[in-house]
């Protein structure tokens, strides 16, 4: 009968493939430094350049970090990229600001968010200190995916280490208190790959690892965002939390052009990523997702003990590779790594050195990539 029922389901999502019926809007999400109203840096002017980029962009989350105000509070960045936006689509967008500290005696100085979507709560925490005070922003953001739970945040070089354990005990106690259909986290983290501060998040000792989306869908390349003018180096991020039903489709670097020639907007480049649904995934009372060219089925049985059956469908005939990694992210085995039919096809795996604990299995083909989640009991 499960077999039966199973059947049924494939075929389903095989008519399904190039249907238009169930066409979700992707949500993209930019991360930016803005420099500031840094004195000589003709602020005035890079910030209509700014939001000339923001209008071509039109992201739905704008991770805003050296946002700056006057004293008096009549010019916040923030607030005029808000503004600026809502004027030139004619919807309503809404802005968060979590000062910091005073930056060059003059403006205060801080973190925040721009949503073009309806913003349900908000908040900020304080982190440890560093060189500055540092915070993280929190926005939770009814997307056309569905809730996003969504995190602006620039830490310090030195305190970094320490920052993040505090950002991601931030995010966690969020979800925990407002589920959504998956937490975003991005900012000017003031520290490369392969940092002890960035691979807190991506090799997390707990079940929640944080995947840098840039990295994640476009292996091998630098992604470099600083200095803007010639960038070196990688300090910009967009991170996804893996738990929740968001899945990364693309990311780039964006605001890379000067726009008169020969300045640039800001002294950071920006990223955006953009995300869907995994197929499958429903936000309650509101959306479906497409099914696109993949289906990854839950792993079964789950919990398991002795052996892990892994199910898919294909669409079309592609090149499938499906891996299985641990909570550290590292590559614990590779099941499959060849060119398939479309169709459902099955692959287990029988983990004979590896202890007990959550295990992630990731299902990749040229067009798209997918996740499960299993927790083995040794």
């Amino acid at each position: 009968m499960m077999r039966h029922i199973r059947l049924i389901a494939t075929i389903a999502l095989l008519s399904l493939c190039s249907s238009q019926l169930f066409a979700q809007e992707p949500l993209k999400v930019v991360t930016y430094n803005m420099q500031g109203m840094r004195p000589g840096s003709n602020w005035q002017v890079r910030l209509v350049f700014m939001i000339q980029y923001f209008e071509q962009l039109d992201p739905d989350i704008i991770l805003l970090q050296e946002i700056n105000q006057t004293q008096s509070g009549e010019d916040n960045m923030a607030q005029t990229v808000a503004e600026e936006l809502s004027e030139h689509f004619g919807i309503e967008y809404h802005y968060t600001y979590a000062q910091t500290h005073i930056a060059w005696d003059q403006f205060g100085e801080g973190v925040g968010i721009v949503s073009k979507h309806p913003v349900l709560a908000e908040g900020a925490r304080s982190l440890p200190r560093g060189d500055f005070p540092r915070k993280a922003a929190w926005n939770r953001v009814d997307t056309p995916l569905g809730i996003v739970n969504a995190f602006s945040t620039h830490l310090s070089g030195n305190a970094a280490v320490q920052q993040v354990p505090a950002v991601m005990a931030y995010i966690s106690e969020i979800e925990q208190a407002n589920p959504s259909v998956g937490a975003v986290l991005g900012g000017d983290f003031n520290s490369e790959p392969g940092s002890e501060a960035i691979m807190l998040l991506v090799e997390s000792a707990t079940d929640t690892v944080y995947f840098d989306t840039f990295a994640e869908v476009n292996p091998g390349q630098n992604g470099f965002t600083v200095p803007a003018e010639a960038p070196t180096s990688r300090i910009d991020f967009i991170f996804q939390r893996s738990l929740g039903q968001l899945r990364a489709d693309s990311s780039r670097v964006v605001m890379n052009t000067t726009y008169d020639g020969s300045h640039y907007t800001s002294d950071h480049l920006g990223v955006m990523t953009v995300f869907s649904l995994v197929p499958g995934s429903t936000e309650p009372e509101v959306r479906t997702a497409m099914p696109t060219s993949i289906e990854l089925h839950p792993v079964f049985p789950n919990p398991f003990n002795n052996q892990a059956t892994i199910s898919y469908v294909l669409c079309d005939p592609a090149h499938v590779q499906l891996d299985v990694w641990n909570t550290q992210g590292r590559l614990v085995s590779t099941l499959v790594d060849e060119a398939e039919p479309a169709g459902e096809h099955f692959a287990h795996w029988r983990p004979t050195d590896n202890g007990s604990g959550v295990y992630l299995f990731r299902l990749t083909t040229a067009a798209a990539t997918q996740w499960q989640k299993a927790v083995y009991l040794k």
